[in-house]
């Protein structure tokens, strides 16, 4: 029936173990350091992305703090020029109030000559008016 032949078994053996030692050194060795060189390269590739993640994070620290520092600069600055517009406004509102106020006062001193030199031209002329009233007075 079956008959065990050993020396068939030894080759068989003998071709198993070759093709192990084979098959380790050109396929499963080269293929798990090319594995290990993937996972370390992956490794570093994520700890260089938490490097840069993290710069990136302090830059975007850095530039909100100088767009915050850029807009209290700018509300400054704007608060100042408003600022100084009202002052100029308000001296030109204050010159313009004094210019009125001297020439409402040289118009009520013209007014006032004008009224005293009426006055004396109708003292002057009181007779004459008189005198024509009366003739008037006269025809009615």
């Amino acid at each position: 029936m079956l008959d065990i032949s050993f020396g068939l078994l030894l080759f068989t053996a003998i071709i198993f173990g070759a093709l192990i030692y084979i098959l380790n050194n050109t396929l499963y060795k080269p293929l798990l350091a090319h594995i290990d060189k993937r996972d370390k390269m992956i490794r570093d590739d994520l700890e260089a992305l938490k490097e840069d993640s993290d710069a990136i994070e302090d830059a975007n620290k850095q530039a909100n703090e100088i767009i915050q520092n850029a807009k209290s600069e700018a509300l400054k600055i704007r608060e100042s020029a408003t600022q100084e517009a009202k002052d100029k406004v308000a001296q030109k509102i204050e010159a313009a109030q004094k210019s009125i106020e001297s020439r409402y006062e040289e118009f009520l001193k013209d007014l006032e000559s004008q009224k005293s030199a009426l006055a004396e031209s109708l003292k002057a002329n009181l007779s004459t008016y008189s005198s024509a009233i009366e003739n008037k007075i006269k025809n009615i």
